[in-house]
């Protein structure tokens, strides 16, 4: 009797007479599964690993990009941003930054946040446009959507092969864009609503 037997045919002729060839094919059988759940466990692992590798390869770049961020050095710029963070109740102090090398103004850190506007954006938008960017973005914080934005991709990428999952990544991203721009309105000025 030979291994090839047990392979090619494992249900059909003498070859499953007696214990030894049942113990034998079974250990073929579990031998296969592992094969295959390992290649399994293989492929998901590259696609956590690139999902994961993307996210903080990413982050790293923006970091990097944002080295030559300058302070916003405009008075009445960060007396707007000490009015919006008062209405909002948040205490941390936050670093007003301009940066050349973003197309929208975005909240970095945990501990001590940044809120980094694009280049030339103090100057381009009028006082009310710039108070309904401050209030959506430190509606970010006053939210904590930073430590959930890392634990959202974390599940996006540790379930990568489910649709539903993304699905849900996405309407929760969405979400929470939404929620900062209704907390926005909410402080804004009466008179300025329809314009946001």
């Amino acid at each position: 009797v030979s291994l090839f037997q047990f392979v090619q045919t494992p249900f059909t002729g003498d070859v499953l007479d007696g214990s030894i060839g049942q113990s034998l094919l079974r250990l073929i059988v579990l031998a296969m599964d592992a094969c295959r759940t390992e290649w399994i466990f293989r492929i998901w692992l590259v696609g956590v690993v690139l999902l994961m590798g993307r996210l903080v390869v990413g982050f790293c770049a923006l970091c990097w990009q944002l080295r030559g961020s300058q302070a916003v050095s405009s008075w009445p710029v960060w007396w707007l941003l000490q009015e919006c963070k008062t209405a909002n109740g948040i205490q941390l102090p936050i670093a007003l930054l301009e940066s050349p090398h973003i197309t929208s103004p975005c909240i970095l850190g945990l501990s001590s946040p940044k809120l980094v506007l694009p280049w030339g954006t103090t100057s381009k938008l009028s006082r009310e446009e710039l108070r309904d960017v401050f209030l959506h973005e430190l509606a970010h914080i006053k939210r904590s959507d930073l430590p959930l934005l890392w634990l959202v991709e974390t599940v996006r990428a540790l379930h990568w092969f489910n649709p539903i999952v993304w699905y849900i990544c996405h309407r929760m991203d969405q979400d929470r864009e939404e929620a900062c721009d209704e907390m926005a309105l909410d402080k804004s000025e009466p008179n300025h609503r329809r314009a946001y």
